[in-house]
């Protein structure tokens, strides 16, 4: 969601985000990347960030703090017209199949043989 909110909005996103520094009119950001690695990047501001979940701790409104909310003015902003469209679908088709699926049937140790042989000589997978 975030992704496709940053993109409506024509506005830089980053996802997975485990730390967010702030420093002036930009972020820095650390983001988790597979096999446990990490990357930071800076970005200006505004941008859309999606939080990987237990950055931060929950924290509870207080009753004082409903209370003050509840004498807070709403303050309504107009939204500026969205940018026109960057892409443009040109077609859309269910892919071909190229492969077909193949059964191998009998006992299991000759569907085994069977298997190998192909991966050896079909395939080619296996020396």
């Amino acid at each position: 969601m975030g992704v496709v909110l940053a993109e409506k909005l024509d506005v830089p996103h980053v996802t997975i985000v485990m730390e967010v520094q702030v420093e002036g009119g930009a972020v820095r950001v650390k983001r988790e990347l597979e096999g446990g690695w990490f990357q930071w990047i800076a970005m200006p501001m505004p941008a859309v960030l999606t939080i990987q979940s237990g950055i931060n701790q929950l924290r509870y409104a207080t009753l004082k703090g409903i209370m003050a909310a509840k004498k807070k003015d709403v303050r309504t902003v107009t939204a500026t017209p969205l940018s026109t469209a960057r892409q443009r679908i040109v077609s859309l088709y269910v892919p071909e199949k190229s492969k077909k699926t193949q059964l191998i049937g009998g006992a299991p140790a000759e569907a085994a043989r069977e298997l190998v042989k192909r991966l050896r000589e079909d395939a080619r997978v296996i020396p």
